[in-house]
Formats: C-alpha cells, sequence, structure tokens
C-alpha cells in the first residue's frame, strides 16, 4: 500500500454499524482478548471529544482512555481477513476530509477509502511510519472500539467539491493565524546594490507534502520581503541562509520555498517564504542569517567563496 508502511494490529473486536442505527446489545465478546465490549451507548457516555491537536500535543494524558473522532477513510491496509489498518483524515476543508491523521487499528465488517466513519476507540499512543518520500512521519494512534459508518464513500455527503486553490488557503491561513509577526528589517549597502530585508513573519507551517496532497507535514517557516532600495538594477541572490537556536541547533532548509531569486530593479519588491525542518519545541530563540552574494567557487553544491557576499542576520 502506498504511503505507510505495514504496522502492528492491536487486535480489538468492534462493531461496524449503518448510520442511524443504535446499538443496543451489550456483552459482546472480544475475539482476541476474550473480555467483554462495554455497548456502544456506555462507550458514547464515556468518550472524550477532544481536538486533533489535544490529542496529538498532549497523547500520554489520553493513552488508555476513550475518545471520539469522526473522518475519512484516506488509506486503508487489510493485515489479515478482517483485521485492519485505517488512515483516518479528521481534519476537513469545505466538507472534504484531508489532513490531521490518525491511525487507526480495526476489525470488522469492510470499509472503503473515501469512507467516512465515526469512531469511538482508545488512544493507544503515537505511531510512526515512513512516508513515500522518505521522511517520518509520527500521528496519534487509536484502537477503535465501535465504528459507524456516516456515509459511504461517492455519496453526495462525500463529494463536495474542493480545489487545489481551496487547500492550499486554507493551510495557509491557519499558518497566519498562528505565526509570529516579526517585523524586523535590515537595510545593507553593497557592491551589488541596496537591499532591504524584512523577516515578515515566522512559525510552524502545516501542509501536505506536494501541495495539494500526500502526507501532512509541518515545517518552521519564514516568511520575508525584499526591496531594491537603491537607485539602480541590482541582484539578491539567497546563496545560502542559516538557522539556529539558542539551543544551539541548526535547521537545514528543505525544498517547498516560494521566494524567488535575482536581479530586481529599482524600488522592485520581492516577497516569498522559506522552510526549514521542524523548531524544537524547547527553542526559545531563533538566529536567522542571509547571505546574498554569487558562488566563486563550490564542491558538493555548496559555494565555498563569494564575488560578494552580503549578510543580513535577524534574532527574533
Amino acid at each position: 500500500m502506498k504511503g505507510f508502511a505495514a504496522l502492528p494490529v492491536f487486535g480489538l473486536i468492534l462493531a461496524v454499524l449503518v448510520s442511524g442505527c443504535t446499538s443496543t446489545q451489550t456483552g459482546k465478546t472480544n475475539s482476541v482478548t476474550g473480555t467483554t465490549l462495554p455497548s456502544l451507548e456506555s462507550v458514547k457516555q464515556l468518550a472524550l471529544n477532544i481536538s486533533y491537536n489535544e490529542a496529538f500535543r498532549n497523547n500520554e494524558n489520553y493513552v488508555g482512555r476513550t475518545v471520539y473522532f469522526r473522518g475519512g477513510i484516506i488509506q486503508s491496509q487489510e493485515v489479515s481477513s478482517g483485521t485492519y489498518i485505517f488512515r483516518v483524515a479528521t481534519g476537513s476543508f469545505y466538507g472534504t476530509y484531508i489532513n490531521d491523521i490518525l491511525l487507526v487499528n480495526y476489525q470488522g465488517s469492510r470499509l472503503l477509502e473515501g469512507d467516512i466513519i465515526d469512531i469511538w476507540g482508545k488512544v493507544k499512543g503515537l505511531q510512526s511510519y515512513q512516508a513515500v518520500l522518505g521522511n517520518t512521519v509520527t500521528i496519534p494512534e487509536i484502537n477503535a472500539l465501535y465504528v459507524v459508518l456516516f456515509s459511504k464513500a461517492g455519496s453526495t455527503q462525500t463529494t463536495t467539491t474542493i480545489s487545489s486553490q481551496d487547500i492550499e488557503a486554507g493551510y495557509e491561513n491557519r499558518y497566519l493565524q498562528s505565526s509570529n509577526i516579526i517585523g524586523k528589517n535590515y537595510t545593507e549597502l553593497s557592491s551589488d546594490g541596496k537591499f532591504t530585508v524584512t523577516v515578515v513573519r515566522a512559525g510552524n507551517y502545516s501542509h501536505l507534502t506536494y501541495g495539494t496532497f500526500g502526507d501532512e507535514v509541518t515545517n518552521f517557516r519564514i516568511d520575508i520581503k525584499v526591496k531594491n532600495s537603491g537607485s539602480y538594477k541590482g541582484s539578491f541572490y539567497l546563496y545560502d541562509v542559516s538557522l539556529v537556536d539558542n539551543l544551539n541547533n541548526q535547521y537545514d532548509t528543505v525544498y517547498g520555498g516560494t521566494f524567488k531569486s535575482g536581479d530586481m530593479e529599482a524600488n522592485v519588491t520581492r516577497e516569498g517564504y522559506l522552510l526549514f525542518d521542524p523548531k524544537n519545541a524547547d527553542a526559545k530563540t531563533m538566529k536567522f542569517t542571509i547571505y546574498n552574494g554569487y558562488p566563486a567557487d563550490s564542491e558538493g553544491g555548496r559555494a565555498l567563496s563569494y564575488s560578494f557576499k552580503t549578510k543580513y542576520e535577524f534574532i527574533f
């Protein structure tokens, strides 16, 4: 199966119900452990309705406790007859579930990718797997007790169309709401012009790996604005940047930034962002440095020297 590796399933027998039906059966037996499964109604009364962020951020506080989520099955792997691992998206844009992924261990009747389901289950912990790009993804894991089929794949309840622009706008709005406004600028005159560099904002940025599809990943993002403040054409090339926190952790840049280097006419402004490895949660301050220059020679794709090299440094 694409996207995530096979993972161990911890078998909890569960009932699959059609949306709108209620379970009145009690005393169902878990065929794996031999323990008695409470009725759906009693499970509903015990279940905590928490946010995905809470389930992730404070996961250890909920291990072994019963929680409730609604989401869409985006990937399904049958590991044995009637036993499945689901990746379930619990976050949606305009009715389509695409992010905030849970790993759900499930035993019961077949469900399809695209089905919308209600899940009551016990938090197992956090589980990591290797995504298609080779990066490690960590998500909350739930052992399902009961699953209710809310709507089938392809039904009118699940086919709300969402454009790629809507997906990207949704993630952008989330970043704008959670990131910090920095507003620091630095002007430097070099042999190739006078440029004012402004760090506009910075913060964690969640997005889909390929822009509008793929696994949800989180990077540290820095938005910058560069203006040619001189009176003639100049060149601004980001051939080297560094990001170091107060704990002396250094962060590498990653693919996906939008800032475009190049020649700039007088008074022209360019804006965009750079992406880095995820920020250490314990870091308090960040030191961000930009070096503008042409590499005179290089080795292994990294500049060894520059024909000119202007340094812009920010601490926030």
